[in-house]
């Protein structure tokens, strides 16, 4: 939930619905398994757990490599290896009841510790750009993009909050030219939109 909801926050708007239907499912049956002790509550969270992480781990790895943000994209990788792990742990929880809390416990532990690490590395970056965000953007700070003058230009533009056809005017070409340029930019740097691309060049400082 935290890899495709806050991480690859991209994709995450279909799935808002479905996330919350869940959440509420999970909290109903949570209230039913300590007000009635049944243990059919506690198997249907289980087996609810295992579809989320699964439903997760196949979103995130679907769209990982649209994960502009580097520190991001580590992190859902690693929170991808410790929730598949998580996997034949339930298997053996469901085996052995008596294993199922260190198991449990072993892998909520993991998981903090990993998104913990992630919220720092973001702490970090975030103070860097403080620090940098007087540098005017230069092409070489984009060099692994291999962005060429042209889409530099239009790149400098939108960071200005100019639309497409305001870049055509300012460039003396026109709107469909700017397009394809928008279209060529965002499949050398792998972003979908201009948010994910501003959030690219402010990383690339």
């Amino acid at each position: 939930y935290f890899t495709t909801w806050v991480i690859a926050h991209p994709w995450r708007q279909p799935y808002k619905g479905l996330f919350y239907a869940l959440a509420l499912v999970y909290l109903v049956l949570g209230i039913s398994r300590e007000i009635w002790q049944k243990s059919i509550a506690d198997q249907l969270m289980l087996i609810l757990f295992v579809f989320v992480i699964t439903f997760c781990l196949t979103v995130t790895l679907k769209n990982i490599n649209s994960i502009a943000n580097k520190t991001a994209r580590t992190s859902a990788i690693s929170i991808m290896i410790v929730s598949a792990s998580m996997l034949p742990a339930i298997l053996l929880a469901l085996m052995f009841p008596s294993l199922k809390p260190l198991l449990f416990g072993i892998y909520f532990l993991a998981l903090s510790i990993t998104i913990m690490t992630f919220l720092f590395m973001e702490f970090v970056r975030l103070g860097r750009s403080e620090v940098v965000k007087n540098k005017e953007l230069v092409l070489e700070d984009l060099q692994e993009y291999h962005i060429t003058e042209r889409e530099f230009a239009v790149i400098r533009l939108i960071g200005q909050g100019l639309t497409n056809k305001e870049i055509a005017s300012q460039l003396g070409i026109s709107a469909n030219t700017v397009n394809n340029h928008v279209a060529n930019i965002y499949g050398k740097t792998q972003v979908r939109s201009r948010i994910d691309l501003l959030n690219l060049l402010k990383q690339s400082w």
